[in-house]
């Protein structure tokens, strides 16, 4: 399943499965990709990722699922996280960086 595919499926999560996917076992690992965490494309412009930031964090925010407020606010801080590598120019490139060393190892596989 390519990239395009897991963001197109995951867009429509409720958002207590937003929160049970920041959440899952090894969400630890997963959430250190940024891109991971907020369902874009590497490749996707800063006013999409500054859009699909607003989305998620308003669907996982604490004030709006009182029924799950503790694994909300951490959701909520994983996206914030997310958010803020993307939008400062220094760590997006580092992320960016790392993603195509990834790209270049399995395509010599």
């Amino acid at each position: 399943m390519d990239v395009k595919e897991i963001e197109k499926r995951d867009s429509v999560l409720t958002p207590k499965q937003q929160i049970d996917r920041l959440l899952r076992p090894g969400s630890t690992y997963l959430n250190l990709n940024p891109f991971e965490v907020l369902q874009i494309d590497p490749d996707i412009a800063l006013d999409e990722v500054k859009k699909k930031y607003r989305r998620l964090s308003i669907l996982v925010h604490p004030d709006k699922n009182p029924d799950d407020q503790e694994r909300a606010q951490q959701s909520f801080e994983i996206i914030n996280k997310a958010w803020k590598t993307l939008e400062n120019e220094d760590t997006r490139a580092k992320c960016m960086d790392v993603i195509e060393e990834a790209k270049a190892r399995t395509d010599h596989m």
